[in-house]
């Protein structure tokens, strides 16, 4: 199991950054350009190529990357390039054992966490379309998971690591370092030294669940140390503690809900719907709902779950409207 108790394949954009290191042939004009180009097109590839540049030097990568920083293409980590070497003599056999033995143990230990000493805070932005999930490793080494239709802001570096959600759902991995890493969205402040979590921001509620490790929750005044296995609920400044039933599983395509408000589960599906999914009534809202519904085909989930609940549905062409 990983750190939010699903299974999660290797990060993508860590293997994109290692396949411009790995690729064979030489750094030709056209090349450089594609790879400058690569490196600004998302913010999370500079952290990425960063962990890739400090397990294997390559003389013309580290010429790019300096190049880069000084035409402040991509905010590159305060760390000094390290100066041009010979080239290896490696086999590409050999160069992939290397860097992949390398990469495994920075994801160990957690090597984001030396890049917040000294290092400028930066404002950090990343929101994912509507009907398609994202996720991305932040600038101090967590592994971030937005559900569709979410985003989120932050700042890193200078010993902070912050991050707001806007709107939607995340999921947090949480990666060891000085500092605990700060969450919150409406009111809700978090704090957690090392562990993972979701936080779903529906219907005017908030969801957090604790699935690895501690965290200390603050809501008008008030404390909440959770551990793994512990949610809690908050509309406006009330708060109901109580145990995870499921574990979060949006990262795989499903939405699992035990008693849950209806309002809430229509609000989820709606971040992957087409057309609108409405009440009928307003006192269906705290409707409590329970079911396993696919995230990628809400419509069939909708369908489902107004026949688990013998609710009537009615569809158009612009909306479903429930009840």
């Amino acid at each position: 199991m990983n750190r939010f108790d699903l299974e999660i394949d290797a990060d993508p954009v860590l293997e994109e950054a290692a396949g411009w290191l790995l690729a064979e042939g030489e750094w030709t004009p056209e090349r450089q350009a594609r790879f400058l180009a690569w490196l600004s097109a998302n913010p999370a590839h500079a952290p990425a190529m960063e962990q890739v540049r400090a397990t294997w030097h390559d003389p013309v990568l580290e010429q790019l990357l300096r190049q880069a920083a000084a035409e402040r293409v991509v905010p590159f980590p305060g760390r000094p390039l390290a100066k041009a070497q010979p080239a290896n003599n490696s086999t590409g056999l050999d160069r992939r054992r290397l860097l992949a033995a390398g990469l495994a143990g920075l994801a160990v230990m957690g090597a984001g966490g030396l890049w917040l000493r000294g290092t400028p805070a930066q404002a950090y932005d990343l929101s994912s379309p509507h009907g398609q999930r994202r996720d991305a490793i932040l600038p101090d080494g967590s592994r971030l998971v937005l559900d569709a239709a979410s985003r989120v802001t932050g700042r890193f570096g200078n010993r902070q690591r912050l991050l707001t959600l806007l709107e939607g759902q995340m999921a947090l991995a949480v990666t060891a370092a000085e500092q605990p890493f700060q969450a919150g969205a409406g009111g809700l402040e978090l704090e957690m030294p090392d562990g993972a979590f979701t936080l779903d921001q529906a219907a005017g509620q908030l969801d957090l669940a604790v699935t690895v490790g501690r965290l200390r929750a603050r809501l008008a005044g008030r404390t909440y140390d959770l551990t793994a296995g512990e949610r809690l609920l908050t509309t406006g400044d009330r708060a109901e503690r109580g145990r995870l039933t499921d574990a979060p599983s949006f990262q795989q395509g499903w939405l699992v809900v035990h008693e849950q408000r209806l309002d809430m589960v229509l609000a989820r599906l709606a971040r992957y719907s087409t057309t609108g999914l409405r009440l009928a009534r307003a006192e269906l809202a705290a409707l409590p709902v329970s079911g396993r519904f696919a995230l990628d085909r809400p419509a069939d989930s909708l369908r489902l779950l107004a026949r688990l609940h013998k609710l009537p549905l009615a569809e158009t062409t612009d909306a479903m409207v429930l009840g």
